[in-house]
């Protein structure tokens, strides 16, 4: 694990989005580039990995935007407490996929550029290299993820159900049980009248202790004794 901003953030899922932060900053250096020579003066062109004009096609595009896709959203996950619906396939699977479909895009890319002419040298540039091996690593990120059960793609944080402090045990008392009895009630006997005669003086010619207020004291005390 790894603190960032006061989080705690997976290893493999800084490698996924920083994995995508490198493949977007190396698709605006040249992906392909050619240098020629006519009559004595030097001539050199280049593309990026957005550019579609050479051959029309539009693969590199498309596996950098998947893969800033798949960094934003373990982003968006980690710091933003995002949480998506339940998906037919688990999201590390999808990431997964995502991220190796863009492996292929930027291989198809490499492969559709035209040829070069005779007297001409040039091909693919160290752009669409260094945007290829920022895919497979986070390709290995994602399949890391989803074969440790790691990750905040396969650990969304779980949802708020109640407001802080609201519906939680005393402290100390395990969770989904009971509160000891008394517990947020006041003492037993609060609010209610004292046992009888508590708080008040013997009746007179009556014992201190003995039976209650009211009541006739034991025979013989307090009278003469018999016979006289």
């Amino acid at each position: 694990m790894v603190q960032i901003g006061g989080r705690s953030v997976a290893t493999n899922d800084v490698g996924v989005i920083g994995a995508g932060a490198v493949a977007f900053i190396f698709s605006f250096v040249p992906w392909f580039s050619i240098k020629s020579t006519y009559y004595g003066a030097s001539y050199s062109n280049s593309a990026n990995g957005w550019s579609t004009d050479l051959g029309g096609y539009f693969w590199g595009w498309l596996a950098i935007l998947l893969l800033l896709a798949v960094a934003g959203l373990t982003a968006a996950l980690t710091f933003g407490n995002v949480r998506l619906p339940s998906l037919p396939l688990p999201l590390p699977l999808v990431l997964a996929g995502a991220s190796g479909l863009s492996i292929l895009l930027i291989l198809i890319r490499w492969l559709a550029y035209p040829d070069i002419p005779s007297g001409i040298s040039g091909g693919a540039s160290f752009g669409l290299f260094l945007a290829l091996i920022a895919a497979i690593a986070q390709t290995v990120f994602n399949v890391l993820n989803l074969r440790a059960g790691t990750g905040v793609a396969g650990n969304p944080p779980a949802p708020p159900t109640n407001w802080p402090g609201q519906g939680q045990p005393p402290y100390g008392q395990p969770y989904g049980q009971q509160p000891p009895q008394g517990y947020g009630q006041p003492p037993q006997g609060y609010g209610q009248q004292p046992p009888q005669g508590y708080g008040q003086q013997p009746g007179y010619g009556q014992p201190p202790t003995g039976g209650g207020y009211g009541q006739q004291p034991p025979q013989g005390y307090g009278q003469p004794p018999a016979g006289q």
